[in-house]
């Protein structure tokens, strides 16, 4: 199998709402829905598996920082396994900074 990887590029999304439901276990973002699989008072790691516009399979892994924010998140070809090994190169990767729903009243 060749994989071409392309250059970087850099861009920016419009703000949109996220939504993090701890009882169904996802985070709905604009880049994607991920599962939830592991909370902690500080992190929330985030794990989940699809098909790109192409048709590649791939793995995405991911965690949401709740004291800052910082929403970080790497995908890769499921070829590589369940976890991206040592010295290759990620398909993509996306950091988005999320803000809590500011109170109406």
């Amino acid at each position: 199998m060749t994989v071409y990887n392309p250059d970087a590029q850099q861009g920016n999304i419009p703000s949109a709402a996220s939504h993090l439901d701890f009882d169904r276990k996802t985070l709905t973002t604009p880049i994607g829905t991920f599962d939830v699989i592991n909370v902690s008072d500080t992190s929330v790691h985030l794990r989940s598996a699809g098909t790109n516009a192409q048709g590649a399979r791939l793995i995405s892994n991911g965690s949401l920082d709740r004291i800052t924010g910082r929403l970080s998140v790497m995908w890769w070809l499921a070829a590589y396994g369940p976890t991206l090994p040592v010295g290759a190169t990620a398909s993509m990767h996306a950091e988005l900074i999320c803000r809590p729903t500011q109170r109406l009243f």
